[in-house]
C-alpha cells in the first residue's frame, strides 16, 4: 500500500519522530510504502471478520470491543489516529497473562513538599507535571508520548536495588481527594541480575487502600531503548476507562482494553473517577509489600510530548475541550538525606517551550 503523506505544523514536528528522517530534515512530503497497523485485541477474529476499523466505527462498537474513541480533532493526537487507521490492518489476537510485580506505583504517599515559586512542588515519588479541570468541568482524557530512555548506574543517593523506575499518564490519583483512584498506563524500567534492562508497558488501576496486585498483566507490545510509545487513558463511564498504548513508528503497534477500578484485581464498592487531575510523570517506584523506595536509576531525559488532556462537564464527549500544559503545575522529586535539614533533588521537570505547549521534558539531576 502506498500513500503520499502531508504534515504540518505542529503535527509535523511530533511525526517528524516517529516518522524517520526525511520530515526531521524538513524533505517534505514523501512517497512511503506503509506496513500495516497492528492491533492486539483479544476478539481479533471479530474485529478482522467484521472489517472494524477504530477510526470510525461507532462509539458503542468501540466499547464492546476495548477500543478507545479518537481523540477529538482538535486533539494534537488526531494525526496519529488518522494516518495509523488509513492504512491495511493486521488484527492479532492476544491472552491475558500475569507476571509476578515486583515494584507497586503509588501516588504520593506523603506530604509534598511545597517549592518557592507557585507552580512547583516536590515529591518523594514523582517527578513531571498535572493539570486540574476548568470552568467546573471535570477531565476525561489524558494522554502523552514519550521515547523510552536510557538508564545507567548509579543513580539516586539511597532505595532498595535494582534501581527502577516508570514513565505513565494517568486520571486523578491524588490522596487527599476521598476515595480517590487512579487508571494509569505506561512504560517501566528496571535493571536485571546480569545488568541488562528490563523494558515492558503496563497498566493498572490504583484504588486507595486497596492491597496492591499480587501479578500484573504485561502489555503484548514489545519495547525497547529508543521506542517512541503513545498512551492514553479515556473514562467511558463513572467507574470504567479505556486505557491505549501505540508504539510508533512506520509500523504502528496499537493495544487498548476497557478496565474497572482495582485493575487487575476487582474490588468491592468501586470509586468513580472524579477528573480532579490528569498527570505525566516519572516515578520512582516501592519494594511490593513495603513503602520502601527503589533507588532511582539515572535516565536520559524523557522528552514528553502530544501532553493534552480533553475536559468536559461529565464523562460524555460532546463538547469536550482540549487541555495543554498551560497552567500545569511541575514535580520536582526530592529525596531527604540524613535529616530533614538537607533535601537532594533527583529529578525535577523543565518548562514547556514557548512554541510548544503540548510537550515538556524531566531531567535527571541527582
Amino acid at each position: 500500500m502506498y500513500r503520499r503523506t502531508f504534515l504540518k505544523g505542529a503535527a509535523a514536528s511530533i511525526a517528524a519522530i516517529p516518522f524517520g528522517s526525511a520530515f526531521a530534515q524538513g524533505q517534505g512530503a514523501q512517497l512511503v510504502a506503509l506496513p500495516p497497523t497492528i492491533i492486539y485485541n483479544e476478539k481479533a477474529r471479530e474485529l478482522e471478520e467484521k472489517r472494524i476499523n477504530p477510526l470510525d466505527a461507532p462509539i458503542e462498537v468501540l466499547r464492546q470491543y476495548g477500543l478507545p474513541r479518537p481523540p477529538s480533532q482538535s486533539s494534537p493526537a488526531y494525526p496519529i489516529w488518522r494516518d495509523m487507521f488509513s492504512r491495511e490492518l493486521e488484527y492479532r489476537s492476544f491472552e491475558i497473562t500475569m507476571v509476578e510485580s515486583l515494584y507497586r506505583t503509588n501516588p504520593r504517599f506523603q506530604q509534598v513538599r511545597a517549592a518557592i515559586t507557585t507552580s512547583y512542588e516536590g515529591s518523594p515519588n514523582w517527578s513531571g507535571a498535572y493539570v486540574h479541570p476548568r470552568d467546573g468541568n471535570m477531565l476525561g482524557e489524558v494522554m502523552g508520548s514519550w521515547r523510552i530512555p536510557g538508564i545507567y548506574m548509579p543513580g539516586g543517593l539511597s532505595g532498595v536495588l535494582p534501581p527502577a523506575c516508570s514513565i505513565w499518564v494517568g486520571l486523578d490519583g491524588q490522596r487527599r481527594y476521598v476515595n480517590s483512584s487512579l487508571p494509569q498506563i505506561g512504560t517501566r524500567l528496571q535493571f536485571r541480575a546480569d545488568g541488562s534492562t528490563e523494558i515492558s508497558g503496563w497498566s493498572q488501576w490504583w484504588v486507595r487502600d486497596q492491597p496492591p496486585p499480587i501479578t500484573i498483566p504485561p502489555i503484548p507490545i514489545s519495547l525497547n531503548q529508543g521506542d517512541w510509545v503513545f498512551c492514553m487513558v479515556q473514562a467511558i463511564a463513572a467507574s470504567e476507562a479505556t486505557v491505549v498504548m501505540i508504539k510508533l513508528g512506520l509500523a504502528f503497534e496499537f493495544w487498548s482494553m476497557n478496565i474497572l477500578p482495582g485493575w487487575p484485581v476487582p474490588v468491592s464498592n468501586p470509586p468513580v473517577i472524579s477528573g480532579a487531575t490528569a498527570e505525566w510523570v516519572v516515578e520512582r517506584p516501592t519494594l511490593f509489600g513495603t513503602n520502601q523506595l527503589h533507588m532511582l536509576p539515572h535516565f536520559d531525559p524523557v522528552e514528553f510530548t502530544i501532553c493534552a488532556a480533553e475536559e468536559a462537564t461529565d464523562i460524555s464527549p460532546p463538547g469536550s475541550v482540549t487541555q495543554n500544559l498551560h497552567g500545569a503545575r511541575f514535580i520536582e522529586l526530592y529525596e531527604q538525606v540524613d535529616g530533614p535539614e538537607r533535601i537532594s533533588v533527583l529529578s525535577k521537570p523543565q518548562r514547556p517551550p514557548p512554541d510548544d505547549p503540548f510537550a515538556f521534558e524531566v531531567r535527571f539531576v541527582g
